[in-house]
């Protein structure tokens, strides 16, 4: 049934149903119970799924996607951690692609995802973040701290905003 049936509140009275942490979870769990659904499908044909996530799960994910993909049966994750988006440094690469390996666990694998600057010359007068991203000074940063915080790999969601100085730097870091 739905939520009334499942806990006896009504939403629809609440002042802030935002604050009702039963309605949070009535929300992740659906969304979880999807996704386990779909994969449930996948894996029955033997195939192998994943999925892009927002980054941590819970630092982020849960809070603004209602993603609490580490509850998420998938053969592997794929964390956008885009940290200009939420204006962070590479350190913060690091930190959530910490908290998402913790999350899942040694046996799912986390490849932590990069955002390239499509120009970096012009990045720091570009106003829109979806033309931010790593500069190539930065790329190598952010690889080591996503290998040195349990990452699987990593991904490239943008690789066609690769330089030749980003080219030159993924080369550096991962020889």
């Amino acid at each position: 049934g739905g939520f009334l049936d499942k806990t006896g509140i009504d939403i629809k009275a609440a002042e802030d149903p935002s604050q009702v942490q039963e309605w949070k979870q009535y929300r992740y769990d659906l969304i979880t119970s999807i996704v386990n659904r779909l994969s449930e499908a996948v894996l029955a044909k033997g195939k192998k799924i994943d999925a892009a996530v927002f980054p941590g799960p819970h630092s982020v994910a849960k809070k603004i996607v209602r993603q609490e993909w580490d509850q998420w049966n998938l053969d592997a994750f794929f964390p956008m951690n885009y940290n200009d988006f939420y204006r962070e440094d590479t350190d913060w690469v690091g930190e959530v692609t910490k908290e998402a390996v913790t999350s899942v666990g040694a046996n799912k694998p986390v490849f932590s995802g990069l955002f390239i600057c499509p120009d970096p010359a012009k990045k720091a007068v570009e106003p829109d973040p979806e033309n931010h991203g790593l500069i190539p000074e930065e790329l190598g940063e952010a690889i080591r701290q996503s290998m040195e915080n349990g990452a699987a790999g990593i991904c490239l969601f943008t690789p066609r905003r690769m330089t030749e100085a980003h080219w030159a730097a993924l080369e550096k870091a991962i020889y």
